[in-house]
């Protein structure tokens, strides 16, 4: 993946709820980064939570419940397009 793509990680929203299974997340990325020859970027997104969602309907923020993959290339987050 690095080869053809130059990115250097990656990382999901996944990471974001609390409902996830973060162990079973780290190690599928662990393993695709294995697979791979890239980085998996793990970070507990999870604090803030709340907080987020109760922000999100108060500006009337309409957000979808799906799966994003967070790339990153040259220490920049490249979001998905």
């Amino acid at each position: 993946m690095q080869k053809k793509t130059g990115f250097d990680s990656f990382s999901t929203t996944l990471l974001v709820s609390p409902y996830q299974n973060h162990e079973s997340i780290i190690s599928v990325g662990k393993e695709l980064a294995k697979k791979y020859g890239i980085e998996f970027v793990y970070i507990d997104f999870r604090v803030g939570f709340r907080e987020g969602q109760a922000k999100a309907r108060e500006l009337r923020i309409i957000y979808a419940k799906i799966l994003w993959m967070y790339i990153f290339r040259g220490g920049k987050v490249l979001m998905p397009q």
